[in-house]
């Protein structure tokens, strides 16, 4: 029923419908909630109620689920486990959404750091978390590291990295941003 749940989600929110995509990770979470029996189900319900708040814009509830959910995976597997790439990325965005772009560029370098790791696994994961870097890092003026940044994503996407069509085309923009900017 999660699974479900979470990609009628991201057919909601393709289709531009927001609340309906926050309300349908709201009740993921709270089946996963229920039926959490282990530290993994925990941790993937405090994941499924922190994209819920971030897609509502509750900054502040994202911030404390994302809080709770890196503690558990710290306390489980480690700070430096792999899998905590896509919390640190998460945390990224409410920063970011707050206007704390250091703090958000802080864990956008972990959650790049720990994908990398995981690139045989997950090559898709670390374009992802390349393209949200080098995204912010045009924004804060780091067009230079940007511009390297998507010549590695350029690279890893000829090499097959599996991405979406809506990634590619942020890393389309992205990419021409940084190329603009540093003339």
């Amino acid at each position: 029923a999660v699974k479900i749940l979470e990609q009628l989600a991201r057919v909601a929110a393709f289709f531009g419908r927001a609340e309906d995509a926050a309300d349908l990770l709201d009740r993921a979470a709270a089946v996963a909630t229920r039926t959490a029996d282990n530290v993994v189900d925990r941790l993937a319900a405090a994941r499924l109620a922190a994209r819920a708040a971030i897609r509502r814009g509750d900054l502040e509830a994202a911030e404390k689920h994302l809080a709770e959910a890196l503690a558990r995976q710290d306390a489980a597997f480690g700070a430096d486990d792999s899998s905590n790439g896509a919390l640190h990325a998460l945390y990224a965005q409410v920063l970011r959404g707050r206007g704390d772009l250091a703090g958000a560029e802080i864990h956008l370098r972990r959650a790049l750091e720990m994908q990398r790791r995981d690139a045989v696994a997950d090559a898709g994961g670390t374009v992802a978390a390349r393209a949200d870097l080098a995204a912010l890092l045009v924004e804060r003026g780091g067009f230079a590291e940007a511009i390297r940044l998507h010549e590695e994503n350029v690279a890893d996407l000829a090499a097959g990295a599996v991405v979406g069509e809506a990634r590619r085309a942020q890393i389309a923009a992205s990419t021409a941003e940084a190329l603009l900017g540093a003339d």
